[in-house]
């Protein structure tokens, strides 16, 4: 469920089967935050001070391993106006 804490941060929970690779990609742009696992989607907007860079990754209840992790900058559009 999305929602916000603390007026800042946007959650969303989703079950993953055990035992079960999950190929994730995630888009952060501004205020945008587009997810895709396993052929879903989910988007949201959040609107984060300019400090706050991070994103937080989690499981809660069982551990979970990162088979591979690669991150890419992409470049603004607004730079070009």
């Amino acid at each position: 469920t999305p929602g916000w804490t603390g007026g800042i941060s946007w959650r969303e929970y989703s079950s993953i089967k055990e035992n079960r690779l999950v190929t994730m990609h995630i888009f952060l742009d501004r205020s945008i935050i587009e997810v895709f696992m396993n052929g879903n989607v989910l988007t949201g907007r959040t609107f984060p001070r300019s400090d706050m860079v991070g994103v937080d990754i989690y499981s809660k209840g069982d551990k979970f391993d990162i088979k591979s992790f690669d991150l890419w900058k992409i470049n603004s559009i607004w730079n070009k106006y």
